[in-house]
């Protein structure tokens, strides 16, 4: 027979260890969890989807109960997408529904800025304890927690550019490709960029969310409109303040 205290041990053992893993779609957590702050926002305290409707559909994409797979925006600048899919949808997963997560930004100079905000949300969800470092390098400095790289139970944040250096032997089960519309179509060392990102999710055919973000530009030379044109091609209709 098996001593019931050690049995209770061993059994809070393995609960304090996992993934913590629930069913809370992406934007009740992010209502539930977020706190705004006056420096990161114009309309601080907790999050509400109120003033930004159109994204919520869009972040619930990433439940694994939702079927799409890989999911194209073609948005205006400025409405708010960053802070209600991006950051929250990462949020959500190192929380509730872990897994390696890829964000790609569209120039090297704005990778440490996206880092900036996502230590901001992290601090700001209260799941800075989760963010930990699996190793480390000399003098002391945690590898796991960097601008680039982001360690947590069960997977961990890598973000950068799209290149063949940054997507270079990693499998990803979710991905954040924004300002796609920036990025190379093609690149001499893998050929065309989309395939090339897509590459890195084949592991996780079956459960991958994949989304590519970005504002269009021209026409005849967008990455996001082919992408886009992929899909359903649903679009969000706000009614006019004025006449309804």
């Amino acid at each position: 027979m098996i001593d019931p205290g050690y049995a209770e041990t061993l059994i809070g053992l393995l609960e304090s260890s996992r993934a913590n893993i629930s069913n809370i779609l992406p934007s009740d957590w992010c209502e539930q969890n977020r706190m705004m702050t006056s420096d990161v926002s114009p309309i601080p305290g907790m999050f509400s989807y109120d003033n930004s409707p159109y994204t919520r559909e869009i972040i619930d994409c990433l439940d694994p109960t939702h079927p799409a797979r890989i999911v194209a925006v073609m948005k205006g600048s400025q409405i708010g997408f960053s802070t209600g899919v991006i950051e929250g949808g990462i949020g959500w997963i190192i929380s509730q529904q872990p897994g390696n997560v890829l964000f790609l930004v569209g120039h090297a100079d704005l990778v440490i800025d996206a880092g900036t905000k996502m230590d901001t949300m992290i601090d700001n969800s209260g799941i800075r304890g989760m963010i930990k470092s699996s190793s480390a390098r000399s003098r002391n400095v945690k590898s796991g927690d960097t601008d680039k790289m982001k360690q947590f139970p069960g997977g961990y944040l890598k973000l950068g550019t799209a290149n063949h250096k940054t997507l270079r032997n990693i499998s990803m089960m979710y991905g954040f490709i924004d300002d796609f519309e920036s990025m190379r179509s093609d690149t001499k060392e893998s050929g065309a960029t989309d395939k090339m990102i897509e590459q890195r999710f084949k592991a996780y055919k079956k459960k991958m969310k994949l989304m590519y973000i970005s504002t269009p530009e021209r026409k005849e030379s967008s990455n996001i409109e082919p992408v886009y044109m992929l899909g359903d091609q649903r679009k969000y209709h706000i009614p006019c303040p004025c006449c309804g």
